[in-house]
């Protein structure tokens, strides 16, 4: 077995656990941001993580494979099963990558409650602005006022 590809194998994990704490970082912000903007921002920026983490996961199953290949395992598990020693190096990182990803869906589902009720409210501001006598002069035409003739048929 190549020590050099399970070095690297934990390095790109590593790297993978870094990425994970960064939308971790970016899922509290967004709990705590009342901005839509603001909101907006950090989705984005949470994107740009997500598919940096999945690029590693490539990578990392690049790796995988590669070890699978070298030491003549069927897959994946059965490489775990030959060289524990490798998983218990990994153990650690892959359940810190695990927790960090819960917590952040966990904040991300969250922040996303919040949105979706400010944004309710928001509408029903609307509505409530819309019907009033203000909103119906501002938001609908006024019905064009013809001028009136008078006819007095008395004579």
């Amino acid at each position: 077995m190549n020590d050099s590809v399970v070095k690297k194998l934990i390095e790109y994990y590593q790297q993978k656990l870094k990425l994970m704490q960064e939308i971790l970082q970016l899922s509290r912000r967004m709990t705590v941001s009342s901005e839509f903007d603001q909101l907006e921002k950090h989705l984005m920026a949470r994107q740009e993580y997500m598919n940096k983490v999945d690029q590693w996961d490539q990578q990392i199953q690049l790796l995988k494979d590669k070890l699978v290949a070298e030491t003549g395992a069927a897959h994946w598990a059965d490489f775990k099963k030959q060289q524990p020693e490798v998983l218990q190096q990994l153990e650690p990182i892959i359940a810190a990558i695990g927790a960090a990803a819960k917590e952040a869906k966990e904040l991300a589902d969250q922040s996303r409650a919040e949105a979706e009720q400010r944004l309710k409210e928001l509408q029903l501001e609307m509505r409530k602005m819309q019907s009033s006598k203000v909103g119906m002069k501002a938001y609908h035409n006024k019905p064009k006022q013809h001028s009136g003739y008078f006819l007095d048929k008395k004579k």
